[in-house]
């Protein structure tokens, strides 16, 4: 191969991008997002990957947050049916779906989520969950993950009941607010 036409692919987590930092890259000053609370769910919105139980989740658990997806590699039929349910919940105004979204960009989004949810009905190897893990975010994964890590302890939500989703994502707020309290209080930065 030409030496300026190869290019070195990570096999995993490139640390050197996906690492904890802050929370105030580009893609939070865009429109819907600028001064808002994320709850990220990443992966493309397809079948497998059960968008609809995040979003009845979302709906059930949240009042400030905003649910954040990408509509790169959407099913048009999917994705459809995941904003009619939005707009069926009453959550539509919270929901947004990104048409683009840089690779460059995507370490930045995972920093200033408050949560990451995956919950697919099977998956193989999530890069996309590993360089949350690796930018600190709290993960809340389906079943499929309990051989991902340990080290961040993501959280697990089994079946489609969105409920089971729900408790584990009001767990993840507490414990958010309660660390951003302390930090306002204390005045501790943590890395």
């Amino acid at each position: 191969a030409e030496g300026e036409r190869a290019e070195l692919t990570q096999d995993g987590v490139d640390t050197a991008r996906s690492n904890p930092g802050p929370d105030d890259g580009e893609i939070m000053r865009r429109p819907g997002l600028a001064g808002t609370r994320i709850v990220l769910s990443p992966r493309a919105v397809r079948p497998l990957y059960r968008h609809e139980v995040v979003v009845a989740a979302f709906a059930a658990a949240s009042n400030d947050e905003v649910l954040v997806m990408s509509a790169l590699g959407a099913d048009p039929a999917t994705l459809d049916g995941v904003r009619r349910q939005a707009a069926d919940l009453g959550i539509e105004g919270r929901v947004r779906v990104l048409d683009r979204i840089d690779p460059d960009e995507i370490p930045d989004l995972y920093r200033a989520a408050t949560v990451v949810v995956s919950v697919p009905e099977s998956d193989s190897f999530s890069v996309t969950l590993q360089e949350a893990m690796a930018t600190g975010v709290q993960v809340v994964a389906g079943e499929e993950y309990r051989r991902v890590s340990e080290e961040n302890r993501p959280r697990y939500a089994q079946g489609d009941d969105p409920h089971e989703i729900t408790l584990t994502h009001d767990e993840v707020l507490i414990l958010v607010e309660f660390f951003e309290r302390l930090e306002e209080k204390e005045q501790l930065r943590f890395e």
